[in-house]
């Protein structure tokens, strides 16, 4: 097996050498800047955009809900000279304080489930697509192989990100007579603009958990 990858690649970087890629079965080579597809995809913009609103919302609801905790915390050291701490007016507040901030907590848990949620089922979407793309690209146009190919340069400022990006590098050299990038991503939003790749619809919210004894 590991022969066999050494002589593949062995072949891949020849050929990119001699011109033309061809695999050994007479079918062509391609790469795609997959990152730059998918940056550049329509699906993605039109996501992209549905979600910042829907989310949006969300988050102005969860940070009502902060602006709310907080001011019923001043009221009460507002009230102190009158509802001291420990008595019957204090406790009723503080447990007021303690059901919103449950409240709190829950919606925040919400909306990041939805959140990553919305975001596995997006990019599962987004290369279902892309491989759909690539298979009828290839089967219509003769291409016996498609690899894809990251950034030349790296950008992330950590080393654990730096890391990833360099592990995404499978190929760092290609020919640009090699590069279907183009062809892909317009078949993609061909696809897509016809209807055939499908927007991912909102994750239904679960119900939100009440506080212990709330109603």
């Amino acid at each position: 097996m590991q022969l066999r990858k050494m002589a593949v690649v062995a072949a891949f970087f020849g050929l990119v050498a001699c011109g033309p890629a061809v695999a050994q079965d007479g079918g062509k080579i391609g790469v795609v800047r997959i990152q730059d597809v998918f940056a550049k995809y329509q699906k993605t913009a039109d996501t992209k955009t549905a979600m910042e609103k829907e989310f949006d919302s969300n988050k102005k609801r969860i940070d009502g809900i902060a602006e709310h905790i907080k001011q019923m915390k001043e009221k009460i050291e507002k009230e102190l000279p009158t509802a001291p701490r420990g008595s019957m007016q204090w406790y009723m507040s503080m447990q007021n304080i303690q059901t919103e901030e449950f409240r709190l907590k829950t919606e925040k848990e919400e909306f990041q489930r939805v959140l990553n949620d919305r975001m596995v089922a997006f990019y599962k979407s987004l290369f279902a697509d892309f491989q759909a793309a690539c298979k009828e690209f290839a089967e219509r146009n003769g291409y016996a192989l498609i690899v894809r190919a990251a950034d030349d340069e790296l950008s992330n400022e950590s080393h654990v990100g730096i890391q990833n990006e360099i592990g995404l590098k499978i190929v760092h050299y290609f020919a640009t007579s090699m590069d279907i990038s183009d062809q892909i991503l317009n078949l993609m939003n061909k696809k897509y603009a016809a209807g055939e790749f499908k927007v991912v619809e909102s994750a239904p919210a679960k119900a939100a958990a009440k506080p212990a004894g709330g109603r």
